[in-house]
């Protein structure tokens, strides 16, 4: 698979990730963009970023808070599994006071699984910041909560296969504010599909009103694991994306 052949430089996590308590949840990890290496109750990754204009939103403001040590990379297996903590608060994860209780542990790990949303994570091919900064034009879409990190991808074999054209995932579970999108029941996008970006002043790609936020779940089609279909054969593109030119593929 080609994009599994490089290292990359940065893993994009798009954590669109919320509770029926409206807490908002991230990714923690040492080699992330922007963990308030100073505060041990620090927030800043999950907090939601709404009406910001695209640099106040794009990688939620971090790409000049890089990683405290530069040499702590995560590795992703490629098709395979990574190990992740997500938190509201780094006080809560390793890097912070500790896994208490450690969820591996606990015999009752999770409350629930249905007030979670979704958490993706995604990888771009880049050795620094400045080629996907704001301006590069390599990204026109705007974003809600994203979390960068500092990642290989691992285990790589090249299939030949090319990456289809990302496109802007549509709600298909037969619910939604009007009609037309309960009428989509069962109508998942198939192929690869770009970052869901909404809710700020520049540049959005989803149009949901209100409080109905998109979430990176069944119910626009993602399934748990590694998303096979994001190569050409998932899907043409028939260019009705207009001018959205995602710069990486959720894998």
């Amino acid at each position: 698979m080609s994009i599994f052949g490089q290292p990359v430089h940065v893993l994009f996590v798009a954590a669109l990730t919320a509770t029926q308590a409206a807490a908002h949840l991230s990714i923690w990890h040492p080699c992330m963009f922007g963990s308030g290496p100073d505060n041990v109750n620090s927030d800043n990754a999950s907090k939601p970023l709404v009406d910001r204009d695209f640099k106040g939103w794009w990688f939620h403001d971090n790409l000049d808070k890089p990683p405290k040590d530069p040499n702590i990379i995560v590795d992703l297996p490629a098709g395979g599994v990574v190990k992740l903590e997500i938190s509201s608060n780094k006080a809560l994860a390793s890097m912070g006071r500790g896994l208490l209780p450690n969820p591996e542990q606990a015999s009752k790990p999770w409350q629930n699984t249905g007030n979670g949303w979704g958490t993706s994570v995604g990888s771009l091919h880049a050795q620094t910041t400045s080629a996907f900064v704001p301006g590069s034009g390599s990204m026109t879409r705007a974003g809600v909560v994203m979390t960068g990190f500092q990642c290989n991808v691992t285990g790589a074999t090249d299939s030949g296969k090319k990456l289809g054209k990302p496109k802007a995932p549509q709600r298909c579970d037969g619910d939604g504010w009007d009609d037309a999108m309960k009428a989509q029941k069962g109508k998942c996008d198939v192929g690869a599909n770009s970052p869901m970006f909404w809710k700020n002043k520049e540049c959005m790609n989803m149009v949901e009103p209100g409080h109905w936020a998109p979430t990176y779940s069944d119910n626009y089609g993602y399934k748990d694991g590694t998303q096979y279909d994001i190569f050409e054969d998932g899907r043409i593109d028939d260019g009705s994306a207009g001018t959205l030119k995602p710069l990486l593929t959720l894998l």
